[in-house]
C-alpha cells in the first residue's frame, strides 16, 4: 500500500504543479483516523492556501501545500470514496537529515 500511495504523490506533483520529485527525495506515508479528517484538514488549511486535484465525484481528492523555499517540499493528504484518508510528507535528503529545515 506505502509503495502505491508513493507513486500516486510522485504523479499527483507532475499533474498539480508539473514538478516531478527527485528520486532522492523522502516520501513518508500514513493513514488518517477518520474522526481526525476534518480536523487535519482545517489545520493544513490554515497554514495557507491549498492546491487540489480530484479525480471524479467523491472517487478521489487531494490537496496539498508546497513549502516556499523548495516546491518538491510538501504536505499532501488524499481522501478515497469521502471516507478513508491518508496524509504523505515530501522532504529533501537535506531536510531529512535536519528536521528544522522543513519549518523554515
Amino acid at each position: 500500500m506505502q509503495t502505491t500511495l508513493k507513486m500516486m504523490i510522485r504523479g499527483l506533483s507532475v499533474k498539480a504543479g508539473k514538478h516531478t520529485i527527485p528520486p532522492e527525495y523522502f516520501i513518508t506515508v500514513g493513514r488518517i483516523p477518520s474522526y481526525q479528517m476534518k480536523d487535519i484538514t482545517m489545520r493544513l488549511a490554515g497554514l495557507a492556501p491549498l492546491g487540489f486535484v480530484k479525480q471524479g465525484e467523491y472517487v478521489f481528492e487531494s490537496a496539498y501545500l508546497r513549502a516556499d523555499s523548495d516546491p518538491m517540499t510538501s504536505i499532501w493528504l488524499l481522501l478515497f470514496y469521502d471516507r478513508v484518508m491518508f496524509f504523505a510528507t515530501v522532504v529533501s535528503p537535506e531536510a531529512a537529515e535536519r528536521p528544522e529545515l522543513v519549518l523554515d
